[in-house]
């Protein structure tokens, strides 16, 4: 929400604090460019750092973890294959860890992108400027070849993946417990410097590309990030992002670091009109005698916002998904109540989101064809299926109207991954969380099932061929195996221990009692719908 203070005063220390409260059970991470927005954002958390008391919150709680010591597997520092952040580069046991203090609960990091031949100086100039305020700081580098076109768009893509990397090695420097949980449950939040009118150009991008109200809504001031695993390891985590001046003009934020003498770097791309968000920026400033201004499209974008929120908290409850324990999902088409318009799309987005696997998810447009075809029975009946965001969609049921979603059998995804005991591992790009069991031992592999997989324990279970599972929405499905024999089916044997209402009990009971050994010690956990940053 656009604050009304001038655009020209600088951020007090009441505004700072309040600005920073929502950030304050974590420790965090600082995107920092070197331009006036995150240079502000570096200056302002280090001063509410060391003003609040989030320092002695941070020791506090590292130290509770000292109690839980002997449930660790491992012995020293294990980063999972990723670089070890340079803040801690000097640890190689625990015990060095907890000496130490623990991570420190501010970090600055800087993506030279390698896209001008000043970004590796102004990198430095970052590094430089957080020594200065006793910051940890660390240059990740995007490195290869950069894209003819859409480059902004893979830079931010890039800048997403280093930062990822490097806080899940952090991460995976603190340990895990033996049941796969992570050892104290350390992850940074994660703090960018989006600021009004950051906020403003968004929307009217998205106005000119016919975002619906979701969209329009802009950038959120706290949300989710997830890593994508295709560019990288399988264990992903989930981190929180927070982006506190969007109600905060770049003026104020220039003006807040000249009190302080501070200084920052003008980057030269933000003038070339190459870029859509420079053109926007243009045309903005002529809008805004006709009383368009950031703070009133800002303000709509708020108000959208919650109108989204509201939309989505209300909807909630009355989700028409039949998940199925992530084989496949199911949506009756008959109740109009809460399958019409907006609310089918909402729907249909949630619920590809939720089998996509790896895929992108399909846009707005894509979701509204489908939406008008499932809406159309006449079309319904006349489609044999289609596919959208890694998943298949088709029509089932008499008069064909029942909708069913589930994973397409094919995508990076689809992996065959090697476990560690008690290491849960994401999978699919996160659509299950696998976590082995103890006493599983080396060699062991997570794998799609596959179709003569789903064909062969049929055979083995031949109550299972009387139920109605599509066999391509079950050949994706995780299984474990252990030098060529599959020693457990945890996403199956999930929904056979659930109360799925479509699986007869003698199936069910037939299952139960095939699987009671090979299964044991095993679990895994449809993630559900993937989240936005």
């Amino acid at each position: 929400m656009p604050n009304n203070h001038d655009k020209a005063q600088p951020i007090a220390a009441e505004e700072r604090d309040r600005l920073f409260e929502a950030a304050c059970e974590r420790p965090m991470a600082l995107c920092v460019s070197g331009g006036p927005d995150s240079m502000a954002l570096m200056h302002l958390a280090a001063e509410w750092l060391s003003s609040s008391e989030k320092r002695s919150y941070w020791r506090n709680w590292w130290e509770a973890q000292r109690l839980p010591c002997t449930n660790i597997l491992a012995t020293d520092i294990d980063i999972a294959g990723l670089e070890r952040p340079e803040w801690l580069s000097h640890i190689t046991t625990r015990e060095q860890l907890f000496a130490c203090g623990g991570p420190p609960p501010l970090v600055v990091l800087s993506v030279d992108h390698g896209l001008r031949e000043e970004s590796a100086a102004e990198a430095q100039f970052v590094a430089r400027e957080a020594a200065k305020l006793g910051l940890p700081h660390q240059i990740l580098r995007w490195a290869g070849n950069k894209p003819s076109s859409g480059l902004q768009e893979a830079a931010r893509d890039a800048r997403r993946r280093l930062i990822l990397e490097v806080l899940m090695a952090e991460s995976g420097i603190v340990g895990q417990f033996a049941d796969g949980e992570a050892f104290g449950g350390f992850r940074r939040d994660i703090l960018f410097a989006h600021h009004l009118e950051d906020q403003a150009e968004t929307f009217l991008m998205r106005l000119a590309r016919g975002s619906g109200l979701e969209g329009l809504g802009g950038m959120r001031a706290s949300g989710k990030i997830r890593y994508d695993a295709r560019d990288g390891p399988p264990q992903a985590l989930e981190y929180r992002v927070w982006r506190p001046f969007l109600g905060v003009s770049k003026a104020r934020l220039k003006a807040s670091l000249q009190a302080r003498g501070a200084q920052w770097i003008d980057d030269p791309s933000n003038e070339d009109e190459r870029f859509e968000r420079v053109r926007v920026r243009r045309i903005m400033a002529q809008l805004e005698p006709l009383g368009l201004s950031a703070e009133s499209i800002a303000l709509s974008a708020s108000r959208l916002q919650s109108a989204e929120n509201g939309l989505h908290r209300l909807a909630g409850p009355w989700s028409p998904i039949k998940w199925h324990c992530g084989l496949f999902g199911e949506i009756e088409l008959g109740d109009r109540r809460f399958l019409a318009g907006y609310l089918l799309v909402r729907t249909l987005r949630q619920a590809i989101g939720g089998f996509g696997g790896d895929a992108r998810e399909p846009e707005l447009a894509q979701l509204e064809k489908l939406a008008a075809l499932a809406l159309d029975p006449n079309a319904r009946l006349s489609c044999g299926g289609l596919t959208l965001g890694g998943c298949k969609v088709e029509f089932v049921g008499r008069q064909a109207s029942v909708l069913r979603v589930y994973r397409e059998g094919k995508g990076d995804g689809l992996a065959t991954i090697a476990l560690d005991e008690g290491r849960a591992v994401e999978w699919d790009g996160g659509r299950f969380t696998v976590v082995p069991g103890a006493g599983l031992g080396s060699g062991a592999v997570v794998r799609p099932l596959g179709a003569e997989g789903w064909a062969q324990l049929k055979r083995l279970v031949p109550q299972l061929a009387s139920l109605r599972w599509p066999a391509a929405a079950v050949a994706t499905v995780p299984i474990i195996e252990k030098t060529g024999v599959v020693v457990s089916y945890p996403a199956i044997d999930e929904l056979m221990r659930s109360d799925e209402e479509d699986v007869p009990q003698t199936v069910r009971e037939a299952w139960l009692a095939w699987a009671k050994s090979p299964t044991s010690g095993f679990k895994s956990t449809f993630c559900g719908p993937r989240l936005d940053w």
